[in-house]
């Protein structure tokens, strides 16, 4: 059983890590949620092991105790509609 944790916290580590720190590799800031609305997808693999499944659902926990809201977990195979994390542009006042 021990093992089996150790493998889950290390694929919602990764998970974890691919997320916020492809973003600040780009130093762009990243918003989750927006107006109390989710602003991000968690993506999985479309079969995911039960430690890649875990990993996502518990990313998504935490997520929502932080911010109060739920980001959707979606297959690998159906990316959002819409990319996030483009950049967004401003005009100089």
């Amino acid at each position: 059983m021990r093992g089996r944790r150790k493998r889950a916290f290390a694929a919602f580590l990764g998970i974890a890590l691919v997320t916020v720190g492809g973003a600040c590799l780009g130093s762009q800031a990243v918003t989750l949620t927006r107006e109390g609305k989710p602003n991000a997808t968690i993506v999985a693999p479309d079969r995911p092991l039960a430690s890649e499944r875990f990993a996502a659902e518990e990313l998504a926990t935490y997520l929502k105790k932080m911010s109060g809201v739920e980001l959707p977990i979606v297959a690998d195979s159906k990316p959002p509609a819409t990319r996030r994390g483009t950049p967004t542009s401003t005009s100089a006042a």
